[in-house]
């Protein structure tokens, strides 16, 4: 919201259309610029298609920001390989294949901003939070490096590492 009151024109990514309506018709309210793309972020082939519609819509993307992520706490051996892939892709690979295909247009222009929200559970994982640990981990890491690749770019990457939130980070649908 608070980029959006400064002027920013945001292109909200989320599974649930009817929360993305409501946030941009809270956006459109506070007298900002919003537009919706129903998006499942655990789909990583059609992240391509996101990624050209947002350019399409208003240029290029000038911020990016990951701030998707959902937690199952469960012993690792209750996990099937397809729960920890989709929690991967979620919580780690959507941002990084973003960050991926938004990139070129930032380095282009010498400017940009990538913010990847983690999580504290990546710094220091927690009983039967392993696999979430894991792939916020990998998000924190693959941003640090990549803030080092490109610090001569003007384009910048930052971690954001928050402790508990509330919400429906939980929620699969």
């Amino acid at each position: 919201m608070g980029i959006a009151k400064k002027g920013g024109r945001v292109i909200a990514l989320a599974r649930n259309e009817d929360k993305l309506k409501e946030l941009v018709s809270e956006i459109h309210e506070a007298g900002g610029e919003a537009i919706a793309l129903p998006a499942d972020l655990t789909d990583l082939p059609a992240l391509a298609c996101v990624a050209q519609k947002a350019e399409q819509v208003w240029g290029s993307v000038d911020i990016l920001i990951n701030n998707a992520g959902c937690v199952n706490f469960l012993p690792l051996q209750d996990y099937s390989l397809e729960e920890m892939q989709k929690l991967f892709n979620l919580n780690a690979l959507s941002g990084i294949e973003l960050a991926r295909l938004l990139l070129p247009s930032m380095l282009s222009k010498k400017k940009g901003h990538i913010v990847n929200v983690s999580s504290i559970s990546g710094k220091v994982g927690s009983p039967y939070g392993n696999v979430y640990a894991a792939s916020k981990a990998a998000l924190i890491n693959w941003t640090h490096a990549q803030r080092i690749e490109l610090q001569q770019s003007g384009v910048f990457v930052s971690p954001i590492c928050p402790s508990y939130l509330s919400g429906s980070y939980r929620d699969w649908e």
